[in-house]
C-alpha cells in the first residue's frame, strides 16, 4: 500500500511539474522556425519577439529561434506546427493554401492596392473569420497576419517594361497553382522552385527570373547575379504567423495575456520594419548598380491576369474576393 501511495505521489509529481514548468522555475520553451535570412524584416522580428518576451514575461519563457530554414522549407515548417515538433512559424500565404483554399485569395495578381489595404482586410471581421475558418479546417492556430512585401520581378539580363517581356522567360515561383497560372497568362515559363536554390539556378542559368519582395532580393544577395529589378507589382503579399495549438494550451493563463500582447506588438514592429525598408531599399539598389525598372502601364499586366479572379473564385469564394474589392 506504502508503495502505491509513494507510486501516486511520483506520478503526480511529474505530471505537476510538466503543467506548469514556469511556476517550477523552469521557463516555457518556445521553438521557432523561419526561412529568413539575416537582414530581412522577417528575420529581425522574430528577435525582437524574443526579447520582449522574455523580459515582459520575467524570464518565465526562453525563445530559441531557428532561422534561415535550419528546421525546413516553408512546407516542411507548416507540418511541423500541425505536429507540435516546432512551437510557432511565419510562412508565405501561398504554401498554406494547399491546406486552406480560401488562403490563394492573398496570391491573386493586382487583387489588393497596397499593402495598407491589404492589412485593413486581415484585420478586420472577415480576416478573423479566415483565421477561425483556417484553425478548424487544420488544427492550427493563425496567430497574426505579417507584411510580406510588394512582389516585383528580376532578371540577369533585361527589364520587364510589358508583359509581352515576359514571353518564353524562365520564371522561379513557389509551388503555388495561382502563382503558375499568373505567369503563365504573362506568356512566361512559371518553374517551381526551393527558396534556397534560387541564387544558384540565376547564376548558371537554369532560370532566366525570379520574383519577390525588395527585402528578399537583398536579404538573399539576388542583386549579384540579377542585377535588371523591374517594379511589377503583381502581389502584395502576406506572411502568417501559426502555432502549435497544443504549444498554447500549455501556457499558463496568467502568462497568455504576455504572449499574445507580444504576439501583436511584434505584428506590429514588423509591419512597419518593412514599410520602412522597402522606400530604403530601392534607395540602396539605385546607388549600388542595380537597374531599377519601375514600370509605367502596370494596366498592361493586370489586363492579362485578371481573369485569374474568375477562374479561381470557385475555389476562393466570390464573396470572399468581393469583400476584398470593397476594403477601403
Amino acid at each position: 500500500m506504502k508503495k502505491m501511495l509513494l507510486g501516486v505521489a511520483v506520478f503526480l509529481g511529474v505530471v505537476a511539474l510538466a503543467v506548469a514548468p514556469a511556476a517550477a522555475g523552469n521557463p516555457i520553451v518556445v521553438k521557432v522556425g523561419h526561412v529568413n535570412p539575416p537582414g530581412d524584416p522577417s528575420y529581425d522580428a522574430w528577435d525582437v519577439f524574443k526579447k520582449l518576451l522574455e523580459e515582459k514575461s520575467g524570464g518565465k519563457f526562453k525563445v530559441d529561434l531557428y532561422p534561415s530554414g535550419q528546421l525546413g522549407e516553408e512546407r516542411e515548417l507548416i507540418e511541423q506546427a500541425k505536429m507540435g515538433s516546432v512551437d510557432l512559424v511565419t510562412v508565405n500565404s501561398a504554401p498554406l493554401s494547399l491546406h486552406f483554399p480560401k488562403f490563394d485569395l492573398f496570391v491573386l495578381p493586382y487583387l489588393f492596392r497596397d499593402e495598407p489595404h491589404l492589412q485593413r482586410f486581415v484585420d478586420g471581421p472577415v480576416g478573423q473569420k479566415m483565421a477561425d475558418e483556417f484553425e478548424k479546417a487544420t488544427n492550427i492556430k493563425l496567430m497574426a497576419y505579417w507584411a510580406n512585401g510588394v512582389r516585383h520581378t528580376f532578371l540577369p539580363k533585361k527589364a520587364i517594361t510589358g508583359p509581352d517581356d515576359f514571353k518564353g522567360v524562365k520564371v522561379r515561383v513557389m509551388n503555388n497553382e495561382v502563382y503558375i497560372g499568373l505567369f503563365n497568362a504573362l506568356g512566361a515559363m512559371p518553374t517551381p522552385m526551393a527558396y534556397g536554390e534560387v541564387y544558384t539556378a540565376l547564376s548558371t542559368g537554369v532560370i532566366d527570373a525570379a520574383e519577390n519582395d525588395t527585402a528578399g532580393y537583398l536579404a538573399m544577395k539576388f542583386y549579384e547575379p540579377a542585377k535588371y529589378f523591374s517594379m511589377t507589382n503583381h502581389v502584395v503579399a502576406v506572411k502568417i504567423a501559426l502555432a502549435n495549438p497544443a504549444f498554447l494550451k500549455k501556457i499558463p493563463s496568467d502568462l497568455r495575456p504576455v504572449f499574445d500582447q507580444v504576439t501583436l506588438e511584434t505584428r506590429d514592429w514588423q509591419r512597419k520594419r518593412y514599410a520602412e525598408k522597402q522606400a530604403k531599399d530601392i534607395e540602396w539598389m539605385k546607388a549600388n548598380k542595380v537597374h531599377v525598372n519601375e514600370v509605367k502601364d502596370l494596366a498592361a499586366f493586370q489586363a492579362k491576369v485578371k481573369p485569374l479572379w474568375a477562374k479561381y473564385a470557385p475555389k476562393i469564394g466570390q464573396e470572399l474576393i468581393d469583400q476584398a474589392v470593397a476594403t477601403k
